[in-house]
């Protein structure tokens, strides 16, 4: 019965790996269109602003910046999201592929942020630095969310393999799972703007909560299984 199980275990297992070679070399294939995809809603808001520069007609609303704010908050904590789930995903399904994209999403979710930001400082308070100053004192969602991209601009700059290497990969890891934190501060920065009950700033706010709840329960769950090897 025991030499019975191991097989199917062992079958298992193998169905997996050759699955897992499989979706990897599809990501592969499909890694230029998936940076397209994630640069496209970019490219799209630029070329939109182009037309309002230009007297044409745009999409961007009555008021362009605060569109634009709402727009590029909305793709940097999507793609945050996306970033941090593929680790439970791969603990969850013991595929290890898609973790592929982790860095391409991730540099896609810094790259919105600072979109995010560069709209606040130049359009919306044109580097009037001590209205800025004024405005994180008085609005705790805006100190939530400048302290969520300080956290992420360490991440994208050590993005790179190059990095890696440097930091060497303890160290490397110990300060990209900073992540999680940027995730808590962009989350509760979209929250404590809600006017009423707003479903998007709470469907957001629970899939990062799902993200961040998932790891403590699957990192005790791989603890729990090397006690009793």
């Amino acid at each position: 019965m025991t030499a019975r199980l191991q097989s199917a275990a062992t079958a298992s297992s193998d169905r997996r790996r050759r699955a897992d070679r499989l979706l990897a070399a599809a990501l592969r294939r499909a890694r230029p269109f998936a940076i397209a995809a994630m640069a496209l809603p970019g490219a799209w808001l630029v070329w939109q602003w182009g037309r309002l520069a230009l007297g044409l007609p745009h999409a961007l609303g009555p008021n362009p910046q605060e569109w634009t704010h709402i727009f590029t908050g909305r793709w940097a904590i999507g793609l945050l999201i996306a970033t941090l789930s593929l680790t439970p995903t791969r603990q969850l399904t013991g595929l290890v592929a898609p973790l592929l994209y982790r860095r391409m999403l991730g540099l896609a979710a810094f790259f919105y942020a600072l979109m995010h930001i560069v709209n606040y400082v130049v359009l919306d308070q044109f580097f009037a630095w001590h209205e800025i100053a004024r405005d994180i004192a008085k609005r705790p969602y805006i100190l939530a969310g400048l302290a969520a991209f300080l956290v992420l601009v360490p991440l994208a700059a050590t993005s790179t393999r190059a990095a890696v290497r440097r930091l060497g990969a303890r160290r490397w890891q110990a300060l990209h799972r900073l992540a999680y934190l940027a995730l808590a501060l962009a989350s509760l920065h979209y929250l404590l703007q809600m006017k009423g009950l707003e479903p998007r700033p709470l469907v957001h706010a629970g899939l990062a909560g799902l993200v961040l709840g998932l790891r403590p329960l699957l990192a005790g769950r791989r603890m729990n299984r090397k006690r009793r090897r």
